[in-house]
């Protein structure tokens, strides 16, 4: 089980829900569809590329096997811990390229410009809304090179679905949470959105594709690990927010309680939907 404290913060940025522990087993249990997604993303052999926002460096490997021993990636992301961790990743001689891990914000990436034929940037994007996500993408645009290539992988709220459960319930918890700090990753809600802030930031040749991974029994043990996570860290946010006592009680019993006769994760008729948006653009020349 991943620890809760995964959902309170990352100790050296305050940032929630990218420990490198929840973001290793949720890369894991969603493994086959995130690298569905990367192969789809038009990232291409003997490239320069920027994983932005990389966490704990899980999309490394395949990464570098896509641009081969030609390409190169520089990994940045703000943590120290993961910082720390795709190092150790790189040391242990996983990755078919060189690649050169920086701490640092992407919101000021340290790099000059035009220097990358492309840019991978996954889950990342949910943590800022505008006026942040438009000085996000412009500073991804100018590190890419005249018609290089910008692909950006986000998690879609709108189309998450897990049962059996009453959709409307989360469809509530969501709205007690539109407004508060508790909503993690909020920009995640306008993840199809993402089309019109590429082109609001000069990008061209825009497209969207949704992917969507499910999971039903029988489960990995990895996929059971990630997903009692996932339903623990809802039915924490809907203890903390003005519901009735009848929807509470339902959360409770059914996502947050394994010892409940209720706890769906031990129904057979158990499923759990993600969507995922990839929303490609190219730097103007």
């Amino acid at each position: 089980m991943i620890p809760p404290s995964s959902f309170h913060g990352n100790p050296s940025t305050g940032q929630k829900m990218v420990e490198a522990g929840w973001l290793d087993i949720h890369f894991q249990a969603s493994r086959k569809e995130y690298e569905r997604i990367l192969h789809a993303s038009g990232i291409r052999e003997g490239w320069r590329v920027l994983d932005a926002g990389a966490g704990s460096g899980s999309y490394l490997p395949l990464l570098s096997e896509i641009v081969g021993p030609g390409g190169e990636i520089v990994a940045i992301d703000l943590a120290e811990e993961n910082v720390a961790a795709m190092k150790e990743l790189v040391a242990a001689g996983r990755c078919a390229c060189p690649v050169e891990v920086v701490q640092g914000s992407v919101l000021e990436l340290p790099f000059a410009d035009g220097g990358f034929d492309a840019i991978w940037c996954a889950n990342t994007v949910q943590y800022f809304q505008q006026p942040l996500l438009a000085t996000l993408l412009g500073g991804l645009r100018r590190v890419l090179k005249p018609g290089g290539l910008l692909a950006v992988k986000e998690f879609d709220n709108v189309g998450l679905h897990f049962g059996p459960f009453d959709p409307a319930l989360r469809w509530h918890l969501l709205e007690a949470l539109r407004d508060s700090p508790l909503l993690l990753g909020a920009g995640a809600l306008f993840t199809v959105d993402l089309p019109a802030h590429l082109r609001a930031a000069g990008f061209q040749e825009i497209r969207f594709e949704s992917h969507v991974g499910d999971f039903r029994h029988p489960l990995s043990p990895v996929e059971t690990e990630f997903l009692a996570s996932a339903l623990q860290l809802y039915a924490s946010l809907a203890e903390q927010v003005g519901l009735p006592a009848r929807e509470r009680d339902e959360w409770r019993s059914k996502i947050g309680d394994p010892d409940s006769g209720r706890y769906i994760l031990r129904s057979p008729d158990f499923y759990f939907r993600e969507v995922h948006g990839l929303a490609t653009g190219i730097a103007p020349g």
